[in-house]
C-alpha cells in the first residue's frame, strides 16, 4: 500500500488539530438565538395588531384562529431544533476526537521512524563484505528475513497513523460542514422580511422551513450507511465550500469493511484503507443516526 505524501499527511495533521467544533456550537447558539427572536417579534406583531382600531380585525375569532395557527407552526419549529440539538449532542460527544487521533497518529509515526532506523542499521549490517566465517554465514542468513520484518512493521505502523489521522480530519471536516449549513440557515434568515399585515406568522414559517431545510442537509452529513470514499486531497481540502451550495459528502456507498486479509471488521466503529489514490471509512456507527421528527403542518 503506498503511503500517504508526507506534504498531504501535514495537512490532514493540521486540519485535526484545528478546533472547528466551538465555531459550530457558537453558530448554532447564534442561530437558535435568533430564532426565538423572530418568533417573538410575530407574536408581537399580532398582539399590536389586536390593539389596533382596524375594521377587519376587530372580529376575535379571526385573532383566535390566526393565534391558533401561529402557535401549532412555532411548536413545529421547536421540534425541528430538538432534532438539530440531538445532532449537536453526537457531535459534542466527538469534539476533542480530531485533536486525539492525531496524537494517536504522530505516535504511530513516531513508531514508524524509529522502526525504519532499526531497518536502515540492519541493511548496513547485511553489507559487510570483509567479514567470513561460519558465524557471518550465519547471520546472513537470518538477517534477510529480519529486515523484511521490519518493513513490513514499519509499513503497518504508518498505515495505522495514516488511519486515525484521516478520521480524525473527516471528522474535523465534518464539523466544518455542519457549521457552514447553520452559518447558511442564519444568513437566510436573516434576509426575512416581514408580511404583516396581509400575512401573520411569515418569521415562523420561513424559520420552519429553514430549518426543516438545514435539518435533511445535517442528517446527510452526519449519517450513512456502507463505506465513505473520497480521495485523501479532499479531504484536506474540507467540506465548508461545498456545504454551502448543498454538497453532501461524504458520499455512502455499498459494501462492507475488510481488512487486508479480508476479515469482516463491519462491526468496528471506524475501518479505513489509506492510499495515496484514495480513501476508504467505513464506519459501523462513527456518530449516533439522528432521525428528523416527521413536521406536521397544522390544520387551515
Amino acid at each position: 500500500m503506498e503511503p500517504l505524501q508526507k506534504e498531504l499527511l501535514q495537512r490532514l495533521l493540521e486540519l485535526c488539530d484545528r478546533d472547528l467544533y466551538q465555531p459550530l456550537s457558537n453558530a448554532y447558539l447564534t442561530l437558535t438565538s435568533y430564532v426565538d427572536r423572530l418568533l417573538q417579534i410575530d407574536v408581537q406583531e399580532l398582539v399590536t395588531a389586536r390593539a389596533t382600531s382596524t375594521a377587519m380585525f376587530q372580529v376575535p375569532a379571526i385573532f383566535d384562529t390566526i393565534a391558533q395557527q401561529g402557535d401549532a407552526l412555532q411548536r413545529q419549529v421547536y421540534v425541528t431544533l430538538r432534532g438539530l440539538d440531538r445532532s449537536m449532542q453526537a457531535m459534542a460527544r466527538c469534539a476533542d476526537s480530531p485533536s486525539k487521533l492525531a496524537g494517536r497518529g504522530r505516535t504511530w509515526l513516531t513508531l514508524a521512524d524509529k522502526v525504519q532506523e532499526m531497518e536502515e542499521i540492519a541493511t548496513r549490517l547485511a553489507d559487510q563484505p570483509d567479514w567470513k566465517g561460519e558465524a557471518s554465514e550465519a547471520h546472513l542468513a537470518v538477517l534477510p528475513k529480519q529486515i523484511e520484518a521490519l518493513g513490513n512493521l514499519e509499513s503497518m505502523a504508518r498505515s495505522a497513523a495514516e488511519s486515525v489521522i484521516v478520521v480524525g480530519a473527516m471528522q474535523s471536516d465534518v464539523f466544518d460542514a455542519a457549521g457552514a449549513l447553520l452559518h447558511e440557515c442564519i444568513v437566510r434568515l436573516k434576509g426575512h422580511v416581514s408580511s404583516a399585515p396581509a400575512a401573520y406568522y411569515s418569521a415562523t414559517t420561513s424559520c420552519l422551513t429553514a430549518l426543516a431545510a438545514t435539518e435533511a442537509a445535517m442528517g446527510r452529513i452526519l449519517t450513512g450507511e456502507g463505506s465513505w470514499r473520497a480521495t485523501a486531497d479532499e479531504i484536506a481540502l474540507g467540506l465548508s465550500d461545498g456545504a454551502a451550495a448543498g454538497q453532501t459528502w461524504p458520499k455512502a456507498v455499498s459494501g462492507s469493511a475488510t481488512t487486508g486479509k479480508g476479515k469482516d471488521k463491519s462491526e468496528t466503529t471506524w475501518q479505513t484503507s489509506v492510499s495515496a489514490g484514495g480513501i476508504t471509512v467505513t464506519t459501523g456507527g462513527g456518530f449516533p443516526v439522528v432521525e428528523p421528527e416527521p413536521v406536521v403542518e397544522p390544520e387551515a
